[in-house]
């Protein structure tokens, strides 16, 4: 008689996927459906949106501040946009206008320009007196 050598199966049992368990259950896969999109997952809701083709509205937060080399660099499109004019040689920026609340003093300014903005930095009015230029604090 002849004996047979039992072929020893390949282990194929989680196929593919390592461990037993992992393939299984939803808590594996994030949830089911839109779970776990409250307040903290926005990452899970950009998913959501990027596949769904939807576009977001990220709110405004309300007025900001700019600095010095942005209103510096930026002069010329704020006179085009209306939140500023020119002067002969002077330039007049209205904050508020830009829906900016306050001027920082990051960077130097090049052009002469009078600032009309709520508040300014410490380092900010330093700097615009030295260029020669005026702020205003209006409110």
């Amino acid at each position: 008689m002849v004996l047979r050598h039992r072929k020893k199966k390949n282990d194929n049992r989680t196929h593919g996927h390592g461990d037993s368990a992992r393939p299984r259950g939803a808590g594996n896969r994030g949830g089911r459906g839109r779970a776990g999109m409250g307040k903290k997952a926005q990452h899970k809701k950009f998913l959501l949106l990027k596949e769904e083709k939807i576009k977001i509205r990220i709110k405004n937060k309300g007025p900001g501040a700019i600095t010095l080399s942005k209103l510096d660099r930026e002069i010329d499109i704020f006179v085009k946009k209306g939140f500023a004019e020119k002067v002969k040689d002077n330039y007049i920026f209205y904050a508020s206008k830009a829906n900016y609340e306050k001027v920082l003093g990051n960077g130097r300014l090049t052009h002469k320009i009078e600032i009309r903005a709520k508040k300014f930095s410490k380092n900010a009015k330093i700097k615009i007196t030295e260029a020669g230029s005026k702020f205003v604090s209006s409110d």
